[in-house]
Order: C-alpha cells, then structure tokens, then sequence
C-alpha cells in the first residue's frame, strides 16, 4: 500500500472512530486538547494495523501519516461521514 492510500485509508479510519464511538465534540480543531486526542486514536489505529501484519510502514512514516490524518479531519464531517464495514470493522478492534 502506498505512503497515500494508507494515509487516506487512516483519515477514514479516523473520522469512522470519532463517529461510532461519538467523542464528544471537544474533538473540535479549536479546542487545545483536540490535536492530542485526534493523533492518539490515529496512532492506536496504525499500531493495530501494524500488529496485525494489515500494514507495514517505516518508523519515520509513522509520525507523518499520523500529521496528515489529523490535518485533514474536520469535525464537521462526522455526522455525514459514510463509513464502509471493513472500516467499520477496524475501528471497533481497535476500540478493544
């Protein structure tokens, strides 16, 4: 998979979580706390994939896609985010 595809696929991954576990909206870009919590979950979901043999990616790759994930979500989306069931899936491994 590539450097895109798997950042695409982590931004997906993502807003998938926020949305099915409905973290509460303190996960807005504005507040100060929101950029930790948004790169913990993406960082819990990229090591699930990496344990899991789903992806392999560089330790210096890790931090960037990471960056990338959280740069891109909006909080705006959630509520209309279209989410497929592999995706689903993940987010709810990841959760346990």
């Amino acid at each position: 998979m590539t450097d895109i595809a798997t950042g695409q696929e982590l931004s997906a991954s993502l807003m998938a979580y926020v949305k099915h576990f409905k973290l509460p909206i303190q996960l807005s870009i504005q507040s100060p706390n929101a950029p930790d919590q948004l790169e913990a979950i993406a960082s819990s979901i990229l090591t699930f994939q990496q344990k899991q043999g789903m992806i392999a990616i560089a330790p210096a790759q890790f931090d960037n896609l990471i960056q990338q994930a959280v740069a891109q979500f909006r909080v705006e989306n959630v509520e209309t985010a279209i989410i497929d069931p592999t995706t689903q899936a993940l987010v709810q491994d990841v959760h346990q």
